[in-house]
C-alpha cells in the first residue's frame, strides 16, 4: 500500500497529522465563538480564516460542501473513485487522505502544506462550513467544481442523533449527546449542535447560505441523497459528467457497487487505510436508508419540522424526499 506521508516532500512530512491527533475530546472542551459562528473545539477558526485568505485551490479542483450527516462521506468516496479509481497507485494513495487534511476547517493551518503537496493531478476537498465562511469568489475564479449534498431534514436529524450517541463528546459538548430521542429533538430545535453556524442556526440555514451559489452556476451541482439511493447509476453518471470524467457503463457500475453502503461498511471494517479505519471506528457509514425518521418522529415533531422547513425554505425550489 502506498504511504501518503512518504509521498510528500520531506520538508512537509512534519505537517502530516493523523486523525487521532486532531480529534481528541476532553472534559475541558468548550464551544468556541468566532465572528458570531459557533464551533466545536475539534474545528478551528484560525484554520477557517487561513483557508479563506491563503488556501489557493488549483484550476478545476473539486469541493464537496455539506452539512453533517447529509451524505458527505458517501459522496466524497464516489468522487474519489471517479477521479482516481482507474489508476491503482492514485486509488491506493488517496485512501490515506483523511478528514484532518480534506476538510477546510479541521486541523491547523500547516495542514495546507500537505494538501498543496499531495502528488495527485486533481485534488478534492470538503467543508461543512456555511457559505459565508468560504471564499467563494476565489473558487469561482479557479473554476472549482462545487458538489453540494442535500438530505431530508428528518432522516438527517435521526442520523446525527445516532452518530452522537456513539461519539466520545465531553465538556460542553456532552449535553448534545443523549439516548433520549425526545430530549435530543427538543434541544436540537432550540439549541442546535455547534456546527460553525450562528446561534440558533442549523441545517436549513446552511442550505440557504449555499443556494445562491448553486443556482445558475455551471460549476455547481446539487446531489440529493435520496435520489442517489434510488438511482445510483444515473446519479453517479451525472456526477462523473459534471466533473468532466468520461467513464464507461462498466466503470460506473463498478463505482456503484463499491460505494453501496453495505460494501463501504464491509470495506471499512477490512480496511488497512487510515481513512477506512476512521470511517469504521466513528461509524461514518451508517444505514443509508430513507424513512428511518418514521421510527423516531412523533406526529407533533413532524409537524414542527414541517413548519420550520416551510418558514425557512419558502420561495426556494427545495423539495425534500421523505420516503
Amino acid at each position: 500500500m502506498a504511504n501518503l506521508k512518504q509521498e510528500l516532500p520531506e520538508w512537509c512530512q512534519k505537517d502530516f497529522v493523523p486523525y487521532q491527533d486532531t480529534f481528541k475530546y476532553t472534559p475541558e472542551d468548550k464551544i468556541i465563538e468566532w465572528k458570531d459562528h459557533f464551533f466545536v473545539p475539534q474545528f478551528h477558526p484560525e484554520t477557517v480564516s487561513y483557508a479563506f485568505d491563503h488556501h489557493e485551490p488549483r484550476e478545476n479542483e473539486v469541493m464537496v460542501a455539506s452539512y453533517a450527516k447529509t451524505g458527505t462521506t458517501w459522496t466524497r468516496e464516489i468522487i474519489r473513485q471517479i477521479l482516481y479509481g482507474r489508476d491503482e497507485k492514485l486509488d491506493d494513495l488517496t485512501k490515506d487522505i483523511t478528514l484532518p487534511h480534506l476538510y477546510l476547517e479541521s486541523c491547523t493551518p500547516s495542514k495546507f502544506n500537505v494538501m498543496h503537496n499531495i502528488p495527485i493531478p486533481r485534488r478534492y476537498f470538503v467543508t461543512h462550513l456555511p457559505a459565508e465562511l468560504v471564499n467563494l469568489e476565489k473558487y469561482k475564479r479557479r473554476n472549482i467544481k462545487i458538489v453540494y449534498t442535500l438530505r431530508n431534514p428528518r432522516d438527517r436529524m435521526v442520523s446525527f442523533f445516532n452518530f452522537l450517541k456513539g461519539f466520545p463528546v465531553q465538556g460542553e459538548l456532552a449535553k448534545f449527546a443523549t439516548d433520549d430521542w425526545n430530549e435530543y429533538f427538543e434541544r436540537e430545535m432550540e439549541e442546535p449542535y455547534p456546527s460553525a453556524m450562528r446561534k440558533g442556526e442549523s441545517y436549513l440555514d446552511h442550505v440557504l447560505s449555499w443556494l445562491p451559489h448553486l443556482e445558475n452556476n455551471k460549476n455547481a451541482i446539487l446531489i440529493v441523497y435520496e435520489e442517489m439511493i434510488k438511482n445510483p447509476f444515473e446519479k453517479t453518471k451525472e456526477l462523473s459528467e459534471f466533473l468532466g470524467v468520461k467513464l464507461s457503463d462498466d466503470e460506473i457500475n463498478k463505482i456503484v457497487e463499491n460505494c453501496s453502503i453495505n460494501n463501504m461498511k464491509k470495506s471499512d471494517m477490512e480496511s488497512k487505510s487510515e481513512d477506512g479505519m476512521i470511517r469504521n471506528t466513528i461509524k461514518l457509514c451508517m444505514t443509508g436508508t430513507i424513512g428511518k425518521w418514521k421510527n423516531y418522529f412523533t406526529a407533533e415533531q413532524s409537524a414542527e419540522m414541517d413548519r420550520q422547513v416551510e418558514e425557512k425554505l419558502k420561495g426556494t425550489r427545495i423539495k425534500f424526499i421523505y420516503e
